[in-house]
């Protein structure tokens, strides 16, 4: 009798520690859980302020700068992150129009003593300087192409956007006091291609994440 008591009494311990762990296992493991959600949880609100920074760019009509503002922040991103590939975002772009050098020339004309000049009329004179890169109508540029990817770092390397002005009175050859005027600006192709008009074609996610804006110029001419 004395030891069926004892065997009882082993038993209901073992089932008493067998609850116990159970208890305690199931505690540990609502714990982690918790603690994965919260993770997952911050995770998506990181990923969602690192893909609002690219998904603001989507738009259907938006000047060169914004592409160069892209192309900057992916440049950056991808050096940040050189050391993993899921990381990095591309960045491509066509253009309709060539990018070049060029001066406006503004024609002004003297009405007399006390009205003071009005502008006559405007021109671009293309034939400015030879540009130190080469940025083709017709082809993509890409961030992921290794070729395309250094006329790209040329061409953000000139970030000039007036390199001088002057003011020449002659025209035609006539004389310092002829009525008519010059006023050039001399423009990179830096500051011509800001000017550009552009339009978001479609953003590319990977995992949720944005991996590639790929932009195209639009031709207003």
């Amino acid at each position: 009798m004395e030891n069926a008591s004892k065997a009882l009494l082993l038993a209901a311990g073992v089932l008493i520690g067998l609850i116990l762990l159970s208890l305690g296992l199931y505690l540990y493991n609502t714990v982690r859980a918790a603690g994965e959600l919260k993770s997952i949880q911050l995770s998506e609100e990181q990923l969602l302020k690192y893909n609002a920074e690219y998904e603001a760019f989507d738009k259907g009509r938006m000047y060169g700068t914004d592409v160069i503002t892209v192309l900057n922040k992916a440049r950056n991103n991808n050096e940040k992150y050189k050391n993993d590939e899921s990381m990095f975002i591309n960045v491509q772009f066509t253009l309709k129009n060539a990018v070049q050098n060029y001066v406006d020339v503004y024609v002004f004309e003297k009405n007399g003593e006390k009205t003071g000049w009005s502008k006559k009329e405007s021109h671009k004179q293309t034939d400015y300087k030879e540009l130190n890169y080469n940025l083709e109508t017709g082809i993509t540029y890409s961030l992921d192409d290794e070729e395309k990817k250094e006329e790209i770092e040329k061409f953000l390397k000139t970030q000039t956007d007036k390199s001088e002005y002057r003011i020449n009175e002659r025209y035609d050859g006539a004389r310092k006091e002829s009525n008519l005027i010059y006023y050039e600006m001399y423009y990179t192709g830096f500051s011509d291609f800001k000017r550009k008009i552009f339009k978001c074609d479609k953003i590319n996610y990977k995992n949720g994440k944005v991996c590639e804006i790929i932009f195209s110029e639009v031709d207003i001419s």
